[in-house]
């Protein structure tokens, strides 16, 4: 049986979700990374009231590993709310493509609050560990390791849009943005 699916295109998403959806999956994304960031502070100025000793708050910095790591991790949660205007249900589409689309949308808010919640949860048990060594601890136990949860959010968005669309030649140029404005996410950590 040979499915037609529509060309993954800004036309044929329309011009008003594609980059809506762009723009806001960005924001999102600059806004996750500072939580993130704000979240591993809070957890510093606790250790500072456990152990009086303010100065660990006050030397906080995160190295480069843990900065990208958070960068790629929002900018892939980012994507799911990209990902999620994308692939709203067209009034053009037949009926199995709103069904399609519609589990697409449930499938990725799913994934979306799993790894919010892992992410969160990491950061939150880091206080039973030394806070100055946790960024050795994950470089060490997890090495690449780690990056594969947000590459994997990010695949299966591009697995989700597929389901809809042929996306192959946008999915592959899409790696190369991804992975650059993650660095740039990354880099907004020293405006902060």
């Amino acid at each position: 049986m040979n499915r037609y699916k529509p060309t993954f295109s800004i036309h044929e998403i329309g011009k008003m979700k594609f980059y809506g959806g762009s723009v806001f999956g960005f924001v999102l994304s600059l806004v996750l990374f500072c939580s993130f960031v704000m979240l591993f502070k809070s957890q510093f100025i606790y250790a500072g009231i456990i152990d009086g000793n303010w100065n660990r708050y006050l030397n906080f910095e995160l190295n480069h590993y843990s900065l990208y790591l958070f960068s790629l991790a929002s900018s892939s949660l980012g994507f799911c709310i990209t990902t999620q205007f994308w692939l709203n249900h067209n009034p053009k589409y037949l009926d199995r493509k709103k069904a399609e689309s519609r589990s697409s949308n449930t499938q990725i808010i799913l994934i979306y609050f799993i790894s919010l919640m892992m992410i969160y949860r990491y950061a939150s048990s880091l206080i039973s560990f030394d806070l100055w060594e946790h960024e050795k601890y994950l470089y060490n136990e997890y090495t690449l390791v780690a990056y594969l949860l947000p590459t994997f959010i990010f695949l299966y968005n591009w697995n989700m849009i597929s389901t809809v669309y042929q996306s192959l030649k946008a999915q592959l140029l899409s790696i190369p943005i991804w992975l650059g404005v993650s660095y740039l996410i990354s880099l907004t950590y020293y405006l902060i």
